[in-house]
């Protein structure tokens, strides 16, 4: 089963003036390792400021390895460089490929901080999204009161129009979360 390790903090202005040759020694590092299958980095859309790294990993146990490498502790240092503030990182297990997700134009990606660990609502809502766009998701790894969605849009303004006509889609998803947030990115792969 295929995963999703994502990676977000608030850029260094100073780093965000270098543009994409910042990002190079943290891709290098991940792509590089053993059961990666691809790397993805970008700035959120909305605030231009907060980074996202998204690596697409055969599975678990190739995502463990990695952070029990020495590589790792060189990887969290080039993110270290990279960071103005805390570095967020969590791990999904998906059920398919998410490739198509990441090479959409747009990826919206959702946190949603659970009350429980019931997913019922999240796979409905997964299935509803799916009819309409790419659509990966899965519940943290590192943490169990977490859930993650991303999903593969044209723009930013497709995902409003979808979302406007289909607002109960995520009423479930809300009930069973305690909190959540959404965000966009135009990531590029590595």
């Amino acid at each position: 089963m295929p995963g999703i390790s994502s990676i977000t903090f608030p850029a260094s202005a100073s780093k965000l003036a270098q543009g994409p040759t910042a990002v190079k020694r943290a891709l290098d590092i991940i792509t590089s390792s053993p059961g990666n299958l691809a790397a993805y980095h970008g700035l959120q859309i909305e605030d231009g400021k907060t980074a996202y790294f998204c690596a697409i990993w055969s599975g678990a146990d190739a995502h463990n390895a990695f952070l029990k490498a020495g590589t790792h502790a060189a990887f969290t240092a080039a993110l270290k460089e990279l960071a103005d503030g805390p570095i967020d990182a969590q791990y999904i297990d998906v059920a398919a490929d998410p490739s198509k997700v990441f090479d959409s134009p747009v990826t919206e990606g959702v946190h949603f901080t659970t009350k429980g660990t019931d997913d019922s609502a999240f796979q409905a809502m997964a299935s509803k999204i799916e009819s309409v766009a790419p659509c990966a998701w899965g519940r943290s790894g590192d943490n169990m009161n977490h859930v993650m969605f991303f999903v593969g849009w044209e723009s930013v303004e497709a995902h409003m129009a979808v979302k406007d006509k289909s607002e109960g889609v995520l009423s479930g998803a809300r009930a069973a979360a305690e909190s959540f947030k959404v965000a966009h990115a135009k990531l590029t792969k590595a």
